[in-house]
């Protein structure tokens, strides 16, 4: 245990002894948010865009995958690697088993699983509507470019993703609040917000392992959807690598990842407690 001011921190059960104090002590949430951006941004400027080469094709294909390795993904495999890595040194189990939990997250009351179709129905209504809102305020957009105001292509195809994006998240959030009563903190069950805790890591690790395993779907994707697919380069590279390196555009993009859309709100509660101090 350390002492800090008034406040007696004990060090987490899943690190192992010896780690730095400073890796898993609770820092000031304000510390927490600048490292989170920190290494969001070298994720976007210098990770996605950079990769280790392979000396020759590892599995010969026509697709041209297999010649190399982003440093994204390289830094998502670190991350696992470094989590099991851990949890082994600790005493733990390298990866939890979720399963042998009293009460896991998934496992809702019968009369909450009555009401999981008719959300389902209307947050996927409310995820076809806002690309409808997208489309429009991409019209408006192109409207206040006739007025001469400074809106290149890609910063218009920013804008254009990110407000449509943050119509869905709004339906959601509202048809999940009224749905499912209380759902959001401090009386609601289905999530947690909590600011004074050490989540710095659990949000940076997540969104290296989050790319990682979009760049594993990608290549699946490459073997498994026809070639008339990829004849287009996508909205996400487009996001990533605009046209004419415009980085306002870039910057705009990079908004819409920061703000989780509503099918990513687990149910019930946050799967952390069950991976921070789970049974060995």
């Amino acid at each position: 245990m350390t002492d800090e001011g008034d406040v007696v921190e004990e060090r987490p059960v899943w690190v192992p002894e010896g780690t730095p104090y400073w890796v898993w002590k609770t820092h000031h949430p304000a510390v927490q948010l600048a490292a989170t951006m920190a290494f969001y941004v070298l994720h976007l400027l210098v990770l996605s865009k950079s990769c280790w080469t392979f000396p020759g094709q590892l599995i010969a294909n026509d697709k041209g995958a297999f010649q190399s390795i982003g440093m994204d993904s390289i830094a998502g495999l670190l991350v696992l690697a470094a989590a099991v890595a851990a949890r082994a040194k600790a005493g733990l189990t390298p990866i939890p088993n979720l399963g042998e939990q009293a009460n896991p997250p998934w496992r809702l009351p019968r009369d909450t699983r009555k009401l999981l179709g008719g959300t389902t129905a209307y947050l996927l209504l409310a995820y076809i509507a806002s690309g409808y809102g997208a489309v429009f305020c991409e019209q408006v957009l192109l409207l206040l470019s006739v007025y001469n105001v400074p809106l290149t292509i890609p910063t218009m195809r920013a804008w254009k993703v990110l407000l449509g994006h943050l119509m869905w998240v709004y339906m959601g959030i509202r048809i999940l609040g009224t749905k499912h009563k209380p759902f959001f903190p401090p009386k609601g069950t289905w999530l947690r917000w909590r600011t004074r805790s050490n989540w710095v890591w659990w949000v940076v690790g997540s969104y290296f392992v989050s790319a990682l395993l979009f760049n594993m779907a990608d290549l699946v994707n490459q073997f498994v959807l026809p070639t008339t697919v990829f004849d287009e380069e996508s909205v996400v590279s487009k996001l990533v690598n605009p046209e004419n390196k415009d980085l306002l555009a870039m910057a705009v993009g990079a908004i819409g990842p920061c703000v989780p859309p509503p099918e990513t709100l687990n149910p019930r509660q946050s799967l952390e407690p069950y991976t921070l101090n789970p049974k060995p």
